[in-house]
């Protein structure tokens, strides 16, 4: 036993102990002791690393509350969503009828069953990924065993935030002086300080793409929960619940659009009056009143150039055009050469006298040439085309 203010002499085979006695051998002299102690201040090590339940409790706290901020978030914007996607159906933002994927929104209306569950399970997946998340976030923030290396981290974040506020003032200052929009007005120092940012961006960058997929796993993580709008690109089409959302849409759309709801109105206002209601009168009122009122309606009258048109036919006319058109022309000029040879003969022959039928008669002779050669087959290649 190894006790303060006592020290032990063996007298033949007894031990006896002597209090107030503070000199011998030190309890670390002991070799069992020593393992002893040893063994104990491990221990301790040990323990100082095993979390609170403070700790614990403040993570699971925080973990609930950004978890249930962000599926309120989520669902508070899935109906101005809803509205936002209907009104750019309607104004044309997003295609409907010209677009491609319309016929496979026209099919498999079934998949429209998915959306409702989809989107439930979906907020709950968002919400449990969330919770981890956030709760072993906050846990290796302030745990002890990890307390230093997060230190380390943020005095680092700290150093390349410096570093990179330094480079933004040496670019706007190099942007200000050495450029003039995409012209270089100093072209030898802007040569020297390219290579000299290219250089320096080779251990930036390592920021930049961290920090990159940081924002892109934390709004993967906050889209897992929202199947309203496309988070990808949208010719990749590696997520189909944003386009069944549309789909939805547009089926709600087709029975509610304020187009049908007039035509639906003014095809029973017809069967009601009959005869009195929609007579051209009224039309060309209603056309008087727009074009007044409103001029800015006339170019939903036009046709788009996007119809359902075999464009082959549209260019083969244009050149057909084009090519009657100068045959045309110079087919005139074959006539007015014609006609001014054939007045210089008249001009050396002697003048003969002609009634009024036989010019009559004339006229009709180089009309009928002229339709019969030439314009009648331009009207037979229009109206066919």
């Amino acid at each position: 036993i190894c006790l303060l203010g006592l020290d032990l002499v063996q007298q033949g085979e007894l031990n006896t102990y002597f209090p107030f006695q503070f000199s011998g051998k030190k309890c670390s002299e002991y070799d069992k002791l020593d393992k002893i102690m040893e063994t104990k201040g491990h221990l301790g090590t040990i323990t100082s690393y095993i979390p609170s339940t403070l700790l614990i409790n403040f993570s699971i706290g925080m973990g609930v509350v950004i978890s249930i901020v962000c599926l309120i978030a989520v669902t508070a914007l899935f109906i101005p969503n809803a509205i936002l996607t209907s009104l750019k159906f309607r104004s044309g933002v997003l295609p409907s009828l010209r677009d491609k994927r319309f016929k496979r929104y026209r099919k498999n209306l079934a998949t429209l069953t998915l959306l409702v569950p989809v989107g439930f399970w979906s907020a709950f997946a968002m919400t449990f990924i969330f919770f981890f998340a956030v709760c072993l976030a906050f846990f290796i923030l302030f745990w002890k065993a990890t307390r230093t290396l997060i230190i380390q981290l943020i005095a680092l974040i700290i150093g390349a935030v410096t570093t990179l506020l330094m480079k933004q003032m040496l670019v706007c200052a190099l942007g200000k002086y050495c450029y003039a929009a995409f012209y270089r007005r100093k072209p030898a120092l802007i040569n020297v300080a390219s290579i000299a940012l290219e250089c320096w961006h080779i251990f930036l960058s390592v920021a930049f793409v961290t920090s990159r997929a940081g924002i892109l796993i934390f709004m993967s993580l906050l889209f897992i929960g929202r199947v309203d709008r496309p988070i990808l690109a949208e010719d990749l089409e590696l997520d189909k619940f944003p386009y069944v959302f549309r789909q939805a849409i547009l089926a709600s759309d087709a029975h509610r659009h304020p187009y049908i709801e007039r035509l639906g109105m003014m095809y029973l206002m017809k069967l009601k009056h009959g005869s009195k209601f929609g007579k051209k009168s009224s039309s060309i009122w209603r056309l008087l009143f727009v074009f007044a009122l409103m001029p800015w309606l006339r170019k939903y009258r036009l046709i788009d150039d996007t119809d359902n048109v075999d464009k082959t036919k549209i260019e083969d006319a244009i050149e057909l055009v084009k090519y009657k058109t100068n045959e045309n022309i110079e087919l005139k000029e074959r006539i007015a050469k014609l006609e001014k040879e054939l007045q210089l003969e008249k001009e050396q022959q002697p003048v003969q006298k002609k009634d009024a039928n036989d010019d009559k008669k004339d006229q009709e002779d180089s009309d009928s040439i002229l339709d019969e050669d030439y314009y009648h087959e331009v009207e037979n290649n229009w109206a066919t085309y």
